[in-house]
């Protein structure tokens, strides 16, 4: 016995040095990062816990420590993590509560940070003037005007390169629109949305039946939209998001009417269409990044489309400062004229140039007719094909948020269509290519 136990002292020895080794020392990295939070030390701080944390260290002070390093360096997508995993050790400490519902907001997830202030103590509502969430969270007016660039093209002959096909053709040749928007809170943890549009817009219509040509320059029509949409949080981090859409264009036309004395006059009657749009999509954060996903259907111009979106939106340093949002939108026509689909890509970056000044680029690419977007916001019912789009926006928050002036340019390529009545239903042939220019400016309020 004796000897089998000096021939185990040294195994047992070896052993426990090597536990020892891998032991984390809690009292050392306790003590550290306290030292660097005291020294305002965030990078070294969040990298020292960080470790700690892959050592199996777990505990509510460190997850604070990181939490509020994080939240110093505005990575609120961090900050967020870390603030949330330290209520899991104490679920009523209102410091970890106040520095999550402030993260919260300032990463753009207003949602989120009142979910959070529902748990506040009295105290803690005192001393941050919180009160029930406002019933209007925001107000908006947004008036956008679209001219045609290469205006030569009304001096040409617009009907097919055949003469002997009857048909049409029409060319926008400028349009105005004024839209109202208005977001109001339907609890604490949803938003709806709502907005209401008029469309103006003049346009060239050539139509050819037996070789004769009849021209308009200045033909007009106007529509109204309706848009409604909302946002509804589950859990911490998901949002289910319905939406719909609607339109509703008049066209005038005229037709000549007998009156008395044999003299004839002039009447004004309308053409009436309605299109609509409903989507139905989902929207998790993960950390720096939030993903989404929506399906819908659409009736636009006697076309019935069913479509699904993804997006994908990346906030690297964890914040608003910037930001890139990619989303692909692949549709399928399941009634109407054309019997074909496919996708549409669009791409936004943006980012904070100056304190108050938000730019955002973006570009659109795919085949954008009889179309809803993604969340069915824009409805594309014009009879051509826009085929690429670019864009700028200037975003500038005021007076501590409350107001927000915008200003967007856009230029577009699109194809102008002669719609030919080769059978029953008109098939698009001999496109012609467009380019307009678009101007939006908008302000908007927010309670």
């Amino acid at each position: 016995m004796g000897r089998l136990m000096v021939l185990l002292l040294p195994a047992l020895l070896v052993m426990n040095y090597a536990v020892s080794q891998h032991r984390p020392d809690f009292a050392g990295i306790d003590k550290s990062t306290y030292d660097l939070y005291m020294a305002s030390s965030w990078k070294e701080l969040i990298n020292t816990g960080e470790s700690a944390l892959e050592q199996g260290v777990d505990y509510y002070y460190l997850r604070m420590r990181i939490g509020i390093a994080a939240y110093e360096l505005e990575d609120y997508s961090k900050a967020i993590r870390h603030f949330r995993k330290a209520l899991e050790f104490n679920s009523a400490d209102d410091v970890a509560k106040e520095y999550l519902y402030f993260a919260c907001k300032f990463y753009g997830r207003e949602m989120e940070a009142h979910k959070v202030a529902q748990s506040f103590s009295r105290s803690l509502r005192e001393k941050l003037s919180y009160g029930k969430r406002a019933g209007v969270q925001s107000f908006s007016l947004n008036i956008t005007h679209s001219f045609l660039q290469n205006r030569e093209i009304t001096d040409e002959n617009l009907t097919g390169a055949d003469e002997e096909i009857d048909g049409f053709r029409s060319v926008t040749l400028n349009f105005t629109s004024l839209v109202a928007g208005l977001q109001h809170s339907a609890g604490n943890s949803s938003t709806v949305t709502h907005a209401l549009g008029y469309l103006s817009k003049t346009y060239i219509f050539q139509s050819q039946e037996s070789a004769e040509i009849t021209r308009t320059d200045d033909s007009g029509l106007s529509q109204f939209q309706y848009y409604l949409s909302g946002r509804f949080l589950t859990g911490n981090t998901t949002y289910i998001i319905p939406a719909i859409h609607y339109v509703n264009v008049r066209i005038p036309y005229y037709t000549t009417a007998a009156g008395p004395g044999r003299r004839t006059f002039l009447i004004e009657q309308y053409v009436f269409n309605h299109d609509f749009a409903a989507s139905l999509g989902v929207e998790k954060y993960f950390g720096k990044i939030r993903t989404g996903i929506s399906a819908g259907y659409s009736n636009i111009n006697d076309q019935q489309q069913v479509q699904g979106s993804f997006s994908f939106t990346l906030f690297p340093l964890g914040n608003l400062d910037l930001y890139s949002y990619s989303d692909i939108t692949w549709y399928t026509v399941v009634a109407g004229n054309d019997r074909e689909g496919g996708p549409v890509f669009s791409q936004d970056l943006g980012f904070r140039a100056f304190p108050g000044l938000w730019i955002e680029l973006w570009g659109s690419w795919g085949e954008t007719r009889n179309f809803a977007a993604s969340r069915a916001f824009l409805i594309y019912n014009d009879t051509g094909i826009i085929r690429e789009q670019y864009g700028i926006r200037l975003i500038a928050p005021f007076i501590s948020r409350s107001l927000e002036l915008s200003l967007n340019y856009s230029w577009n390529l699109q194809e102008s269509l002669f719609w030919s009545a080769l059978s029953p239903e008109y098939i698009p042939i001999d496109p012609i290519e467009v380019n307009n220019h678009k101007i939006t400016g908008g302000i908007k309020w927010k309670f």
